[in-house]
């Protein structure tokens, strides 16, 4: 995945030091990295991340590898191989997720550095969820005998319209029936709509990480949670670039298929 799959070659020369020295000395953290001591807490962030953390959907089950769903010569095979949820069911659990991480990025709990991977993955799973909605079905599209298998400058393996191929659910607007291609159209404006608003979150992230540098940055170094932000941010954000950019192409592709 391209979220995490260049994150070894960018930081092959970083350094990380022990939590621990050999002499069982604790490398010093600034106070003012931490929540102040003794104050009332009558929350558990942790806690709280964890359960967002595990509230978005993963099924090893249903998220295989979609390159062995390509190569596979048996198009039934192909399809369980890429069974994913539905593409509403992705986003609502993903709304949830995002709708709760902005009153943890406000605590000073966020400040505790595992606090911060654990915001970051978070982040990083919701955006996993959303490449396998725009590849899986481009993948199983893909195989030998289906429609639409140009070429793809996007980082998925397929251009064919992923939205198109997600099963349709019932939808009404009053008493306008949408049919199977209005639907997929407005599965496809949501998505892009969601990922855009997912730029905002980003961004909140971004606000932190400022606020928190002047003043810990270089007292805490790798021990701070700007560290883990600041080291995740970049990696994050082009990822999220590519899923708006796949899901424009998906968009704007419905509308030129259009009589």
């Amino acid at each position: 995945m391209e979220l995490l799959g260049s994150y070894e070659d960018q930081n092959s020369n970083l350094q990380f030091p022990p939590l621990w020295s050999p002499s069982g000395e604790t490398p010093a953290i600034a106070s003012t990295a931490l929540p102040e001591a003794g104050a009332s807490c009558d929350h558990d962030c942790e806690a709280r991340a964890t359960e967002i953390l595990h509230s978005v959907l993963y099924n090893p089950d249903r998220f295989t590898d979609l390159s062995r769903a390509a190569t596979t010569s048996n198009g039934a095979d192909t399809a369980r191989d890429v069974a994913v949820p539905r593409v509403d069911k992705i986003i609502l659990l993903n709304r949830k997720a995002l709708a709760n991480l902005p009153e943890l990025l406000d605590c000073t709990c966020a400040q505790y550095p595992h606090l911060a991977l654990l915001h970051v993955a978070i982040l990083c799973k919701v955006l996993f969820s959303y490449r396998v909605v725009l590849c899986a079905y481009d993948t199983r599209n893909s195989a030998p005998g289906s429609e639409d298998q140009s070429p793809s400058s996007s980082g998925r393996g397929s251009s064919s319209s992923s939205i198109n191929s997600m099963p349709p659910v019932k939808v009404q607007i009053g008493e306008l029936h949408l049919d199977a291609d209005d639907q997929a159209t407005l599965q496809s404006a949501i998505l892009l709509r969601e990922l855009r608003k997912m730029e905002n979150m980003v961004r909140k992230m971004n606000v932190l990480d400022m606020a928190w540098a002047n003043e810990e940055a270089e007292t805490t170094g790798e021990l701070s949670a700007v560290y883990w932000y600041r080291l995740s941010m970049p990696i994050i954000c082009k990822e999220l670039d590519t899923l708006i950019k796949m899901a424009t192409e998906d968009h704007d592709k419905m509308f030129s298929k259009m009589p």
